[in-house]
């Protein structure tokens, strides 16, 4: 009886174990791009690397106005920036935040945007398959929280003091560049002044009567804004007695809620800051 003699499996070469070495770590490479780098490329390629806003499209906006013509003191101070974190933190990602001055410096009282940014995801609840949380996370910390955290620290911010205080001027300045008005969803006007009024066309450091309209002096019925469907929140920052603080008030507020009742916006809220 023949017997067939069992063949041994043939043993690799050094050749082959270095080819199918090189092959794993090729796969491992390609892995790695398509985990990382792909979807940080899908996710940049229709998002504007300055702004971090959509390219082409409009956004939902909260418009952050800051009264910098007096010195805002400490307590308030830490009010105003817990407030804006606040206000940043709740928004919903693709939302651009943008913050302002008011500056007796400026011919229309309103400084250029200081920042402005849309709001990038964060890492939470993103996409496996095209979406990577660590490039994500990364990205809204470094261009986005840490750009508006080193702004909303910059003392000189809240230190200035200048022989104008343009409100209205700055405000009417914003609804006409429409910031606002061409956004899209959400529309927030977010303000903190004193609201005392000093410019060449308006004085608030005068006893107010209490009969008198602000929305119906010349000079605010012609730069009177229009903030369509926005809603406003004032922060109202106390002065004390002898720096403005005797001229204002429940009077003094309620010309400012005449004023803003005939801007069309959406909602007004006050809240003051002591």
């Amino acid at each position: 009886m023949n017997l067939t003699r069992a063949h041994k499996p043939k043993r690799m070469s050094r050749a082959d174990r270095w080819t199918i070495a090189a092959l794993s770590a090729a796969i491992l490479i390609l892995a790695f791009s398509f985990a990382f780098l792909a979807p940080t490329t899908y996710q940049r390629s229709d998002i504007d690397a300055m702004s971090l806003c959509p390219v082409g499209k409009t956004t939902a906006e909260t418009s952050f106005v800051i009264d910098a013509t007096d010195p805002i003191v400490s307590n308030q101070l830490r009010s105003v920036m817990s407030v804006m974190r606040r206000f940043r933190d709740r928004a919903p990602v693709g939302q651009r935040l943008s913050v302002y001055l008011i500056d007796g410096n400026e011919a229309a009282g309103l400084s250029r945007p200081l920042f402005s940014k849309c709001k990038p995801k964060t890492g939470d609840g993103f996409d496996p398959l095209v979406e990577n949380p660590r490039m994500l996370r990364r990205r809204y910390v470094d261009e986005f929280e840490k750009p508006f955290e080193a702004l909303i620290n910059r003392p000189e911010i809240y230190e200035r003091t200048s022989s104008a205080s343009p409100i209205i001027e700055a405000l009417y300045e914003l609804a006409r560049q429409n910031v606002l008005a061409t956004a899209t969803g959400v529309k927030q006007l977010v303000v903190f002044s004193d609201l005392l009024q000093h410019s060449s066309g308006w004085d608030h450091y005068v006893p107010v009567p209490k009969t008198f309209q602000l929305y119906g002096n010349d000079v605010s019925n012609r730069l009177l804004p229009d903030f369509s469907q926005s809603e406003v929140t004032l922060y109202y920052l106390i002065r004390p007695k002898g720096q403005g603080g005797e001229y204002q008030g429940e009077t003094h507020l309620q010309l400012w809620r005449d004023y803003f009742g005939a801007t069309h916006n959406r909602s007004v809220s006050i809240e003051v800051l002591r």
